[in-house]
């Protein structure tokens, strides 16, 4: 789902090729303004874009294009970037325009299994779940991997989410698997520690909240 605050306006998707986009009334009932079915889309993600006269753009992506199996995707319209969880190799970075392909931060599996992604510091870093336990932070711009959580359990990590409360970066974990019914959320506080070198005198990394 997405919902674009400006307009009031609420987008659902689900996997049998179906978009559906609705106005919140005032009393907070969704009014259908139009459904559609693309055939052999399979819509994974939906996001509001830029606003013209007839109101936000609404963007949709499907399951594969022949070169990516999708499974979670994010676009930051400000920063002209898109990012895709691609199953089969880590994270797919796009432009929006020309929809070119920009980089590939690659994530270790031993399974093909779906993963949120989320962007951080903007678009500046990219963070990504796994099938084994870890949450994986990239310099967007370098490719490097710049931080890595452990959750506890070596499981398949696939829900995260980012936010920025009070000016305190936030990022909340869920993971599923053999544990599920036995888990918890976790909430992960970046905050900023001294290092170890002599080049910087601090750094931030990410610290359990629990």
């Amino acid at each position: 789902m997405a919902y674009d605050t400006s307009s009031g306006q609420l987008a659902v998707i689900h996997h049998a090729e179906s978009i559906h986009r609705f106005v919140i009334d005032g009393g907070m009932i969704p009014c259908v303004v139009k459904s559609i079915k693309i055939v052999k889309h399979w819509p994974q993600a939906v996001a509001f874009g830029q606003v013209s006269a007839r109101g936000p753009e609404l963007w949709t992506f499907g399951q594969e294009d022949g070169v990516i199996i999708r499974g979670h995707t994010i676009l930051n319209m400000k920063d002209d970037a898109i990012i895709f969880d691609d199953i089969a190799q880590g994270v797919a970075l796009f432009k929006m325009a020309g929809s070119e392909r920009v980089k590939i931060f690659e994530v270790p599996h031993k399974e093909r299994r779906s993963r949120n992604v989320a962007f951080h510091d903007g678009t500046s870093t990219i963070i990504s779940g796994s099938d084994h336990g870890n949450v994986y932070a990239f310099d967007r711009h370098m490719g490097d991997v710049i931080d890595m959580i452990y959750v506890g359990v070596k499981d398949w990590v696939q829900s995260i989410l980012t936010i920025e409360a009070s000016g305190v970066p936030l990022l909340f974990v869920g993971q599923l698997g053999e544990n599920v019914g036995k888990t918890e959320i976790q909430m992960w506080e970046k905050v900023n520690v001294k290092s170890t070198t002599n080049k910087i005198s601090s750094k931030s990394v990410w610290e359990d909240s629990r």
